[in-house]
Parts: structure tokens; sequence; C-alpha cells
């Protein structure tokens, strides 16, 4: 399995899927239900072998049924739109990179290609942070758009139907359609039922999204309660003209504003992701 999921990480690694690796955190709480520590989440080779696998399966299941005509949810994430690439690449321009791909043609081995360039640099967890939200939000819908994230033609989520309601819509298409069950009787009506549940699965995903970054930052908010006045390495994750965002290895995150760095004027450059001080 080790060595069939090395193939397909060359195989998605060669058509140009994107590969961020950006660190998630685990948060471990006691038996209280309080915070007691935040570490890295790892990624290891079984965690990659079954990402590999429900991939492969998605794309299969998500290709066989668009052959076939048949109504269905597929998991679609557009290309980036053009003035997000421009001021992306405006912003790269910043570390000497120089892109020379069409912003409004861009392809996913292009991105791919500045990801693997600045592997190991120190700016390059922010550049994959900028490039992140430079890309359009996946979502669900009625038509197979492919999927640019992954560089795949056809995509679909398929793989959790316990948990995950398009998968379920999805398991339940394939079970009328091995069935014979889908005719002219009721095709109107799954066309109609597909394309509710892939809007309202798209709206409910936002709100789970955010739901859980609010749990995350009230448990890091509680972790850090005791360590107040405590010193810690940091590195800058985002500027405004307020501050700077500032994150540490355990993936905490903290804002320090303007009236606490050194005394000066700052000008904020959105543009270049930059707070600069006249002196």
């Amino acid at each position: 399995m080790a060595e069939l999921n090395e193939k397909l990480e060359k195989k998605r690694r060669d058509r140009g899927a994107l590969d961020f690796d950006l660190p998630e955190c685990y948060i471990v709480i006691d038996n209280r239900g309080k915070t007691k520590d935040i570490v890295p989440r790892e990624r290891t080779v079984a965690h990659r072998l079954i990402e590999s696998f429900m991939i492969l399966a998605n794309e299969v299941v998500a290709k066989h049924f668009n052959d076939l005509h048949v109504p269905f949810v597929y998991r679609v994430h557009e290309i980036p739109e053009e003035q997000k690439m421009l001021d992306f690449m405006q912003f790269v321009n910043t570390f000497n990179i120089r892109p020379t791909f069409n912003p409004s043609k861009v392809q996913t081995r292009d991105l791919q290609k500045i990801i693997n360039d600045i592997e190991g640099e120190p700016y390059a967890k922010t550049v994959n942070e900028v490039l992140l939200r430079s890309l359009q939000k996946a979502r669900y819908a009625t038509a197979c758009l492919g999927h640019f994230g992954l560089a795949a033609t056809y995509y679909c989520h398929f793989t959790s139907p316990i948990r995950r309601y398009p998968d379920l819509v999805i398991h339940r298409i394939i079970k009328d359609s091995l069935n014979n069950r889908i005719n002219e009787s009721n095709i109107d009506a799954l066309k109609e039922f597909v394309f509710d549940s892939s809007l309202r699965s798209s709206e409910r995903e936002k709100l789970a999204e955010r739901c859980e970054r609010e749990v995350n930052a009230y448990k890091k908010a509680e972790f850090m309660q005791d360590k107040i006045d405590m010193e810690f390495d940091a590195s800058v994750t985002g500027v405004s003209q307020y501050g700077i965002f500032v994150g540490l290895e355990n993936t905490v995150e903290g804002f320090v504003s303007v009236v606490d760095l050194p005394d000066d004027e700052y000008i904020f450059n959105e543009k270049r992701y930059c707070l600069i001080g006249k002196k």
C-alpha cells in the first residue's frame, strides 16, 4: 500500500497538484475538558496513503457518474480569479520571485513550482498562506467543473457517508443507479434535490469551518492564560494597519499592536504585506 501510495503521489505531483503542507495543531485536553497541551499534528505515511486512496476513489466515482450523465453532487474548486493572481504575483516579487504565468489562465503546476522553489526559506509559510487565501473556495455543485487544487478533471466527496452529507447523497444516488431506480419519472425531482443539497452543503460547510476556528481559538487562548509575561520565539504571520500578527511554533497566534512596537510612525503597504516605520 505504501509503495502504491508513492506512485499515486508522484502521479499527482506530475500533473501539478498543490501540496501546501501547512502545519496543523492537535489540542490535547484533560479529563475536565481543559487545554493541557497544543502540539503539531503529525502527518505520517499512514495518513498520506489513506489520503491517496480516498482521492483516487473520489476521482473514479466522479468520472463514472459524469460519464453516465446522472444528476450528481460534485466537489469543485475553480480556477483562481485573475485579480487575485495579479496581487499574488506582485506580492512574491517582494522575495525576488518572478512568476511568468498568465494570471487569467494560471495552471496548478505554475503555483506548485513556486511552492517547491521556496521550500526551506524563512518566508515559505507566509507565501503559502497568502497563496491559499488567493485561491477560490471549494464548494459543492451539480456541474463537474474540476478541482483546481488537485489538478483533477473529475472530483466528488464520496468516502465519508457517515459524517458528511454530500457523501451520503452520492451513496443514495449510486444505490438508485445500481438498482435502475433513476428514470424519466423522477429525474427532474432528482435534479432539484441535487441542486438543493449542493447549495445547502456548501453553506453548512462554511458554518462548520467557522465553528471549528472559534473553538480552536478559544482552546488556544485557554492554554495561554497562565503564560502571560512569558517570552516566546515567534514568526510574523500577517500585518494590518493596526499592528502585526505573530505565530508560535505550536500554531498559537497573537496580535502585537503598533502601540507596542518601537516608537515610530508606521505605514501599512497592503499589496506587499508590509508595515514600515518611517525611521
